[in-house]
């Protein structure tokens, strides 16, 4: 959490503490760096993501890829494709998040066979990606999802079709208000106010989800309603600035 605060601050990226941490036992340290070395575009930095190409981790080896092709290494495109199609569930996963990363549209047709798959953890995957690749033709990919059989799914295609800002979601993602599951239903939220839908719309959910006896639904609530503006938004937020946790 620390090296992912640090790699959204120029000066950040330039700490000693950040570059040292791409010596950090724990690979997903070592994989947070790398995302942030890439992302911020400097060139300079390629000299030191190069040697993790090697590491001693899959997940560890596809970052590194994914931010070189983010400073213009595109030959590392096919490094990365080739981990969306190995057997071990958590690299085909990591390897796919790296993928809404890019800004590719070639990554399109590898995460639609994505949202096909039968792990669950796949399909969130593939479905995150999704969003964050910004390509209008994934918002029909993505709306068979909100029927998907495992809520995590379902929850992760109610933000990302919110964050594709297309208006053919809004219906969709109204009658997930109603999902059987809590989760689903903060997820929802999130979507339809990065669609700038009326609050009304969803303000029954949202008084019904805020007086959950479940602390962490109460915090995806307030998350969720932080993608919203105006009085209504910020009301319940300052009521809920209130919660006992």
């Amino acid at each position: 959490l620390v090296a992912e605060g640090l790699g959204k601050f120029t000066r950040g990226i330039h700490s000693q503490h950040f570059r040292g941490a791409l010596k950090d036992p724990a690979g997903l340290v070592r994989v947070t760096v790398l995302k942030g070395l890439g992302r911020s575009g400097e060139k300079a930095n390629i000299p030191l993501i190069t040697p993790l190409l090697k590491d001693e981790q899959e997940v560890v080896q596809v970052a590194a890829a994914g931010a070189l092709f983010m400073l213009g290494e595109t030959q590392y495109w096919e490094r990365i494709q080739q981990a969306t199609e190995v057997q071990e569930g958590y690299e085909r996963g990591s390897a796919l998040r790296m993928l809404g990363e890019l800004g590719d549209s070639r990554a399109l047709s590898i995460l639609k066979q994505g949202v096909l798959d039968r792990q669950p953890s796949i399909r969130a995957a593939a479905a995150a990606s999704l969003g964050n690749l910004g390509l209008p033709t994934a918002v029909p990919v993505l709306l068979p999802l909100l029927a998907d059989p495992v809520p995590a799914v379902r929850s992760v295609a109610g933000v990302m079709l919110g964050k594709l800002k297309s208006d053919r979601a809004i219906r969709a993602l109204t009658r997930t208000l109603h999902d059987r599951n809590d989760g689903v239903r903060a997820a929802a939220i999130a979507g339809l106010l990065k669609l700038n839908s009326p609050f009304q719309v969803m303000s029954e959910t949202v008084q019904e989800l805020m007086g959950n006896t479940n602390p962490g639904l109460r915090s995806s609530v307030a998350k969720a309603l932080g993608n919203g503006r105006g009085r209504d938004v910020v009301n319940i937020l300052t009521l809920m600035l209130n919660d006992p946790i």
